[in-house]
Order: C-alpha cells, then sequence, then structure tokens
C-alpha cells in the first residue's frame, strides 16, 4: 500500500531506492532521504535474498581469485565462456552418449541423474531428467551476474514497479558489510543502471546523499566549477577497437576528452604532474578524469618532477636528463627523449613500473592528507582495481559527488572508447552519468539486463574484464556553465 501511494504521485520517477537491514547500522534513514527526493519507495535487498547471496559468493570468489600484477589488493576475474555451458543450458544426445567426447560425457554425468535411471526416462518420456547436482561453474560470470539481476528485477516487478524505460537504482549501505559494489555492474545495461552510496555509516551515507540531492545549487559554491581538469598518463592515440556490433573505431582519448570536456565554455586544464594536480583538486573543479595504472588501487600515478633526484643512478645513461624538470602538460608524453617528445608529442603513450618508462605514486593515505575540500567534483578513472579499494571513499570523504572507475581490470584502448562516449553524452549533451554510460554497456559487455546474445557472446565481451561502477548517484549530470545561479532563499 505504501509502494502503491508513492507511486501514484505525479512527481514519482522510475526510480528504485534499495537498502540492507543486514548489519543494522540504521542505513533505511540515508535511504528514505534519497527515495523521498526521487518519490521513490525504499526496498529491502534481503528480500530478494537469493540475489544477497550470489553478490557475497561473486565478491568473494574476486577477492580470493586476485593476482599479483595489479598487487596484492588486486581481484580475479570470474571465468566465461564463449559459448553457451552446460550448466545454463543442458547437454542434449545426438547420437550415443557413450561415443561422445569423453570430458563432454563426465560433465554431463555429473550435472545428471544415474545414466540408467536417466535412460530410462528418456525412453518413457523423450526427456531428460533435470540435474541433481550443483553447476559447475564454467561461466559463472553470466550465472552469477545474470542471477544478481534476475533477482532484484524479480523482487521489484512484484510490487509493479518495473515500469516503461530504465529503471535507476540507488543502493545504499556499506560494500563490505550490507551490499557489495558488484550490484552496480548487474544492474547497468540497456533496461536499468544504478549508482551506490558505499560508505561504512548512516552519517556519512547521508553527507553524499545531501551533496547529490543539492548538486544543482551547492555547486555554485566550487570557485572552480568552470574549470575541468584530467590526469592522463596512459592513453591510445588511435588504436581501434571492434565493440560487439562488429564495428571497429579508431580511439583517440585524449582530444576526445578534451573536446568533451572544454564544451559549453568550460576550461579545460589538464596535467600529468602531482603538484598541480593537486593545486586545481583544493581550489576547485567541477570534473576531472584519471587515466592510467590503478596501481593495485593503492593511488593515484603522475610524472616524476626532477629525474636526477628521483634516479641519480640514471645520469650514465640518460646524461641529457640530469636535472630535468619535466613539463607539465595536458596529457603525458614520451619523457625519456625530452629532444624528441614534447608535451605536443601524439602517440601513443604508456607509462609503466620499469624505467625510464616509470611513473611516480601517490598513495591515497598522502592524497586523504593533502585533500582539502574538493566542492562536489565529478571524479572519473580508467585504472585498474582502484574503484574496489581506498581511492573513492578518500575523495568522497573530501566532498566528492560522484565517483566512477573499474573495480577490476581495466583494458586499453577498450575502456578508453566507453569512456569517450559517455562522457561526450553527459559533458555535450547534458545527460545523466548513468543513462550515459548505460546506453554503451551491450556494446563494450556483457548485458545482464537483457541477456542478449550480441553482448553476451560478442567479441569485445569476451575480451574485456570491466567492473565499472558508480558510486553517488546515477541520476545527476556534470555541471554547465550554462545553468542560472538559483536565488538564495531569504
Amino acid at each position: 500500500e505504501v509502494i502503491d501511494a508513492i507511486k501514484a504521485d505525479a512527481n514519482s520517477e522510475n526510480f528504485i531506492t534499495i537498502t540492507a537491514l543486514g548489519s543494522g547500522d540504521g542505513y533505511f534513514a540515508p535511504a528514505a532521504m534519497a527515495a523521498a527526493y526521487h518519490t521513490s519507495p525504499v526496498l529491502n535487498i534481503g528480500e530478494a535474498a537469493d540475489a544477497y547471496d550470489t553478490m557475497g559468493k561473486a565478491a568473494t570468489w574476486r577477492e580470493y581469485g586476485g593476482d599479483f600484477y595489479h598487487g596484492c589488493r588486486s581481484l580475479g576475474h570470474l571465468p566465461d565462456m564463449s559459448r553457451p555451458s552446460l550448466e545454463l543450458y543442458g547437454y542434449e544426445f545426438t547420437e550415443d552418449p557413450l561415443k561422445k567426447d569423453t570430458v563432454e560425457f563426465i560433465k554431463y554425468v555429473i550435472n545428471h541423474p544415474p545414466l540408467d535411471e536417466t535412460f530410462a526416462h528418456f525412453r518413457e518420456t523423450g526427456e531428460w531428467l533435470p540435474r541433481q547436482f550443483p553447476a559447475l561453474g564454467l561461466d559463472l560470470k553470466l550465472t552469477w551476474m545474470s542471477a544478481i539481476n534476475e533477482g532484484i528485477h524479480n523482487m521489484i516487478a512484484n510490487y509493479g514497479l518495473d515500469l516503461d524505460g530504465k529503471e535507476a537504482y540507488l543502493f545504499v549501505a556499506d560494500r563490505e558489510e550490507d551490499i557489495r559494489d558488484i550490484v552496480c555492474r548487474a544492474m547497468t545495461g540497456n533496461n536499468s543502471y544504478a549508482g551506490h552510496i558505499p560508505v561504512p555509516t548512516a552519517a556519512f551515507s547521508s553527507a553524499i546523499i545531501c551533496r547529490d540531492i543539492l548538486y544543482p545549487a551547492i555547486i555554485y559554491a566550487n570557485p572552480g566549477r568552470d574549470v575541468t581538469t584530467s590526469q592522463l598518463m596512459n592513453f591510445p592515440d588511435g588504436r581501434q577497437w571492434a565493440t560487439n556490433d562488429g564495428k571497429s573505431t579508431p580511439v583517440y582519448s585524449s582530444r576526445e576528452l578534451k573536446e568533451s570536456f572544454s564544451s559549453h565554455g568550460r576550461f579545460f586544464e589538464g596535467h600529468c604532474v602531482w603538484d598541480n594536480l593537486l593545486e586545481r583538486y583544493n581550489e576547485g573543479t567541477s570534473l576531472c578524469y584519471y587515466s592510467g595504472h590503478g596501481t593495485g588501487g593503492s593511488g593515484i600515478s603522475c610524472q616524476y618532477y626532477n629525474v636526477n633526484e628521483q634516479f641519480p643512478h640514471n645520469e650514465v645513461n640518460h646524461e641529457h636528463l640530469k636535472d630535468f624538470n619535466w613539463w607539465d602538460a595536458w596529457r603525458g608524453y614520451m619523457y625519456d627523449s625530452p629532444q624528441t617528445h614534447t608535451v605536443r608529442w601524439g602517440k601513443f603513450t604508456w607509462y609503466n613500473a620499469k624505467e625510464p618508462n616509470l611513473y611516480d605514486l601517490i598513495h591515497f593515505k598522502w592524497v586523504d592528507g593533502l585533500f582539502e575540500n574538493l566542492h562536489s567534483i565529478f571524479d572519473l578513472w580508467m585504472s585498474c582495481t582502484t574503484q574496489a579499494h581506498y581511492g573513492p571513499i578518500v575523495y568522497l570523504s573530501h566532498g566528492a559527488a560522484l565517483c566512477f572507475g573499474n573495480a577490476g581490470t581495466g583494458s586499453c584502448p577498450q575502456a578508453d572508447l566507453l569512456d569517450d562516449s559517455w562522457l561526450r553524452d553527459m559533458c555535450v549533451n547534458g545527460e545523466s552519468a548513468g543513462e550515459s554510460f548505460s546506453k554503451y554497456v551491450w556494446l563494450h559487455q556483457r548485458d545482464y539486463t537483457t541477456l542478449d546474445p550480441t553482448s553476451i557472446y560478442g567479441t569485445s565481451s569476451l575480451a574485456v574484464t570491466n567492473m565499472q561502477v558508480f558510486f553517488g548517484d546515477p541520476t545527476i549530470t556534470v555541471y554547465n556553465p550554462g545553468w542560472i545561479e538559483p536565488t538564495p532563499i531569504e
């Protein structure tokens, strides 16, 4: 009755607010505030118990499956398959089963009742008996992610909340104790999109939700609201990527980003030196995009300032770099050859953990100490694992309104192309962050909201392991200098 009354209001949006009661930490209160703003009901994730359980299993699997390349806090990738697997579609015999491939035959036996019982039932009915064992897990990515989406979607459908158009979800609960952030990936595609308030207290959640609700007004307290910035360390320049529709596109991320971030009269001020970027952060900016290594989710990379101070042993091999102060620039460049490669050098750039292509690293514990008020910035990342760890919590605690990025491994140039597309829609066309991003998911990744085979088994989907998430209200869009400043209430 409560839900029906809320949805009967003419101001009600196609918005679903979901919280968790598991920890007992009171997240229902800030969730209700977000829901009131959108005239939305608040649902309990416990009503989608199977989906809730599957989130925990998937998140645990990824945590235990991490690798050493990206650091000890790296996350693993759920296994997937390039064609329908046995646990989803069964295995139909078209000839004598004993003549089939031995491995396939064993898989069938594991997933089905005893053979004599199976054959007897088939001779009588013409149908195979259903399996009695758990799924093999050959495509856990599809099995678990689709189960999360299905469970949550069924919950809202049972309340009559599956309306025309895309649903926007906001999950409000700690990502460690209650709702795992993997839910954002499962619920984003052509049928819906999602954001998460992932922080560990109800008060912190309330602060972020207030910031998002009031964003169109409080952005005017940001002295750098007309400025956009970036830290473009690694980026493609002309490399192509084939999306699931079969089209190959050359990716020119630095120029695409510069164009989007300069739209509507914004001043784009890019950096690759930390000191200058930090100054811009603290002075104020409406939007920042970082592209580079996730460094195991431990910090933000930047260009070394003085080679002689940082690498004294390089003087023999790189005498011309002695006491050389590298230029700050709107994008990174091949810094090991200043005679030929300047800040205008336009090729693919890739910093790495090997001299002389070595990047500097500012750990998030130092970032936390150096940050002041971030003035409701939109802070966006193309990096590996960063959003799964401390980074976004640091940015949100210093006043960010929205954080976006990979809670898994990114890939170049695929993720760059995806970000170029949705950032253009948000910055140039004024669409919301979640809506802009969701339109392009099926071209690059599996779309668990539709299970369209084009996205499930597309060449791009099977080549990437992205796990992009939005931390904040996904329906907000970045400030546009064309907005009209609100009149203060006396």
